[in-house]
């Protein structure tokens, strides 16, 4: 049986067609409004909590407890989320940019988040980091309250299956336009989204391309995370379905890691916006699209000439170094 879930995004999510780009790049291009799930809740993210915070309320849970960097969108949703349930919520973060009151960070606090900052090398530990939720789980258990523990990007075999549902709402949506779609192209990083896209279109016989594009890991890190949480997904609903075939990750466009964007990549934003009337977040999609586009331009997707755009959201992540970068 398939699981329950809340309906907290705004569903279905608009598809719209990149005018200008279709007519620079000679094909056609549109782009899937997951930015627009929901104001507060914007980004892809929604989708994968509607399924995890029913779990945690069934299971009786009234605090949840996730991670993330300082602008991390996951949190922020999180965050969102639980306020809408009653719930409370608990972030643990890494302390690089805690000085910068603004953002996700600012909108954290404004939610009432119990924040709890961690040095980078803790939060770069698994090991540390369990270590840090083992220590405020026992704190909150000592005050009566239980705790739901969500993943970094709520990316598990339950949260990813927000994702299967939207690879089929994109793919309906598709068929009513009359657009063949050959290549869909996303972003990844923590992994979920990516999954769950994979397993709905394999369930629904899509037989095209679906290009991810990696924001901070290596291709072979990103591959064994799409598996991982596939099988979980494969657990989660009692199939057995192989996505491994589908998987394709480019990871040359990472740059100097994690959240850190470049004058190119503000540079490639700030045209998009000029030319969609659409915003592009700086770590997810500003980043992965700026890479599509290059290879596009190189003739990297020959035999792609109907292609979809994930837009995942995260528009309130933007630093104060990273806007520095726009110049006018």
């Amino acid at each position: 049986m398939k699981p329950k879930k809340y309906n907290l995004a705004y569903l279905p999510t608009p598809l719209e067609k990149l005018e200008a780009a279709s007519r620079e790049y000679g094909v056609n291009l549109l782009i899937k409004r997951d930015d627009m799930s929901g104001m507060e809740l914007s980004g892809n993210k929604v989708r994968k909590l509607e399924y995890l915070l029913y779990d945690a309320v069934q299971k009786g849970c009234d605090t949840i407890l996730t991670y993330g960097g300082c602008q991390s969108n996951h949190a922020r949703a999180t965050v969102v989320a639980a306020a809408k349930l009653g719930l409370a919520c608990v972030l643990i973060l890494d302390n690089t940019y805690q000085h910068l009151h603004e953002g996700n960070l600012f909108l954290d606090r404004l939610l009432g988040a119990d924040i709890r900052f961690v040095d980078s090398a803790v939060y770069d530990s698994p090991e540390a980091v369990a270590k840090v939720e083992a220590e405020v789980i026992r704190e909150y258990e000592s005050r009566g309250k239980k705790v739901y523990p969500v993943p970094i990007g709520a990316s598990n075999g339950l949260g990813s299956l927000g994702y299967a549902d939207e690879a089929e709402e994109l793919l309906e949506q598709c068929k009513k336009m009359n657009f063949p779609v050959d290549c869909i192209v996303d972003t990844i990083g923590s992994a979920g989204t990516y999954s769950g896209l994979l397993y709905g279109l394999k369930k629904n016989g899509y037989a095209g391309r679906c290009l991810a594009i990696s924001i901070a890991y290596d291709a072979e890190a990103c591959r064994k995370k799409v598996l991982a949480v596939s099988q979980e997904l494969n657990a989660v609903l009692g199939t057995a379905l192989d996505v491994s075939d589908l998987i394709e990750v480019w990871d040359e466009f990472v740059g100097a890691g994690y959240a850190l964007t470049t004058k190119e990549n503000m540079a490639f934003i700030h045209k998009f916006a000029k030319d969609s009337g659409i915003f592009l977040d700086p770590v997810y999609t500003g980043k992965a699209f700026d890479g599509f586009f290059q290879a596009l331009k190189a003739g990297r997707l020959k035999g792609c000439s109907n292609i979809v755009l994930i837009h995942t959201g995260g528009l309130f992540g933007y630093r104060q170094d990273q806007r520095d970068l726009l110049k006018y």
